[in-house]
């Protein structure tokens, strides 16, 4: 991830391979290596990186790219964790997801290298000419957003029921509804998270009329699928009434 956001981010220069390891003083090799990951950036010296980003930003490299690369090195950290053959006898505790409500752009960044869907900041970068030869067109892994509505990171979900100006939930509400499906591997999951979304913000469904009454279909669709567990029961049958309770009318399809 990282190495692939260093190839862009030197073609927002632009400069070639050979230009780039000139003015940052290093080899061509070290350059090439960077950004194929053979070498990677994120055992860089901490020092040493900076000024590499500095230098970068100097040459006239893109800004939003070059603000990206923190979030690209946590990538990288999170889907090795991920990746690793030890994965499910790890402690959730001390997996790098663990440790905070990932941000917008560091859940777009992961899905970029695992369902190759460049995020929105890395498309406004114009393409540079295509080069001759097989090209890679975004981040490759070797062999399904905390939704983000607010721009920093939080420690847990404590925040969900503070008075958060700048967080009220509904772009999170409308990816979970989406997602409360019988089939879908989560569904209990995503059932509990509707339940506590709704409980720390009442009147949240009332905001998008339209998401409430297919929450309410959807909702009432599980109930009657009988595929979820008890304690799923429980917070659809929770939800439903108060939907119901707040005026809220729909007709049980669920689309």
């Amino acid at each position: 991830m990282t190495g692939y956001l260093l190839k862009l981010i030197r073609e927002s220069i632009p400069m070639t391979q050979e230009q780039l390891a000139v003015d940052l003083a290093v080899d061509r090799a070290t350059v090439q290596s960077w950004e194929s990951g053979r070498r990677p950036f994120t055992a860089v010296p901490f020092g040493q990186a900076i000024a590499t980003r500095q230098r970068l930003g100097r040459l006239g490299a893109s800004t939003s790219l070059l603000a990206a690369l923190d979030d690209a090195a946590e990538a990288d950290l999170v889907l090795t964790a991920v990746l690793d053959d030890k994965v499910e006898s790890t402690n959730v505790a001390e997996q790098p997801l663990g440790w905070s409500v990932l941000t917008h752009r560091l859940t777009d960044l992961i899905l970029w290298a695992v369902l190759g869907q460049a995020p929105t900041f890395v498309r406004a970068v114009s393409t540079p000419h295509r080069r001759r030869g097989p090209v890679a067109f975004g981040p490759l892994l070797p062999a399904d957003q905390q939704l983000g509505e607010i721009p920093y990171r939080q420690r847990d979900d404590s925040f969900m029921p503070a008075p958060l100006s700048d967080w009220r939930g509904s772009r999170l509400l409308r990816h979970l509804v989406q997602r409360l499906d019988a089939s879908h591997p989560f569904v209990d999951l995503n059932i509990h998270n509707v339940w506590a979304l709704l409980a720390a913000r009442r009147g949240l469904a009332l905001d998008e009329p339209d998401t409430g009454r297919t929450l309410l279909g959807r909702c009432t669709a599980l109930l009657d699928s009988g595929g979820v567990s008890a304690q799923s029961r429980h917070e659809l049958t929770s939800i439903v009434y108060s939907l119901r309770t707040d005026g809220l009318t729909g007709t049980g399809t669920g689309k």
